[in-house]
Order: C-alpha cells, then sequence, then structure tokens
C-alpha cells in the first residue's frame, strides 16, 4: 500500500488504500495468498478504529489479465478540443492490450457503460464529463465550452463492473504549469 484516498461520484462516496503497482512490482492485496487477513484503518480526526476480518482478495495476476480498460484520445483542432475517440481494450498480458469485444464488455461492466471526469482549470470543483458507451469503439463529440489542453488540471475515466466495484483507470498529467486548486 503506498496511500489512502477517498473518492466521490454523485452521492456516492468511498474511502481506501492505493496501491503503487508502477513503484512496487511485487506487492500483492493483503488476503490474495489464499488466507484471509485482517485489515484496520485509525481514522485519525476522529481515533475511531474501523476492522474487516476475513478480507480475501484476488492476486495480482488474476486481477490485471483480461482486466479491461477505457483508452482515450482527446482530438483538438485550433487548440480546441473537437471530440472523444475511446476505445474499450483488454489485458491480453504484462505488457499489451487488445480490443475488447461487445461481448466481453457486457459481461464485465453494469449499466450504460464507463465515465470520464474533466476538472477544468484552476478549480478541481469545476468538473464536467461524459458517458463512455458500452460499444467497444467509437467517438463522442465534444459539446462543452470551447477547451483546449491548457484548460484542463486533470481527467478521471471510469467503470463499474457487475459485481459493484468501481475500477477507477488513472488519467492523464495535465500540460506542465496546469494545476487543480481545492
Amino acid at each position: 500500500m503506498t496511500s489512502f484516498s477517498s473518492l466521490g461520484y454523485g452521492d456516492t462516496r468511498g474511502w481506501g488504500p492505493d496501491y503503487n503497482y508502477d513503484a512496487l512490482p511485487g506487492l500483492e492485496l493483503p488476503g490474495s495468498s489464499g488466507s484471509p487477513a485482517t485489515l484496520s484503518y485509525t481514522l485519525g480526526a476522529i481515533g475511531k478504529t474501523l476492522t474487516f476480518s476475513n478480507v480475501v482478495t484476488r492476486t495480482r495476476a488474476s486481477l490485471t489479465d483480461g482486466t479491461l480498460a477505457i483508452f482515450l484520445r482527446l482530438v483538438t483542432t485550433d487548440q480546441h478540443y473537437t471530440r472523444i475517440d475511446y476505445q474499450w481494450r483488454k489485458r491480453a498480458s504484462a505488457t499489451s492490450w487488445i480490443p475488447a469485444t461487445a461481448d466481453e464488455i457486457a459481461l464485465t461492466i453494469s449499466g450504460d457503460g464507463g465515465h470520464v471526469s474533466f476538472h477544468r482549470a484552476p478549480s478541481w470543483h469545476d468538473e464536467f464529463g461524459a458517458t463512455i458507451p458500452a460499444q467497444p469503439s467509437g467517438s463522442i463529440p465534444w459539446t462543452w465550452a470551447t477547451t483546449g489542453p491548457d484548460d484542463l488540471c486533470g481527467l478521471a475515466v471510469s467503470f463499474d463492473d457487475k459485481l459493484g466495484l468501481r475500477h477507477f483507470l488513472g488519467g492523464a498529467d495535465p500540460n506542465p504549469g496546469i494545476t487543480c486548486t481545492p
């Protein structure tokens, strides 16, 4: 584990550990060895400890092999976004991704597809977004106020699976010097 973070989406709130697999390639989740783990988190602000017993998770390999992800391309014309091209892909190996089929997408995700959230500089709270359809690939027209690469300070891509887990797929780094304020 490398840190903790919170999340918010609509009226859903969450909190949990972050695992940095790039920095720690041998890291496995607690409970993935076949023996249940007990996880305890102390909320420092109120001094309350939350304990979760009998936690069993999957191994890193089982979480990554066949994992779906949404790949995005923000298309610009004259330094203004005109559309979002997307493609659902499936992890084929530790180093490669292949296009996901409509059946694989339908089997894995719940709802209408994924979601991309954009944060307009300078405020993290100036947010807008789009649904990424549950189709293998396509384009979404850019329908928001004129925006270009220097206007965004962050983005996030996610989808919910049929088990009710939200998968955050990471985001792009903003242009150098562009940051979000709280």
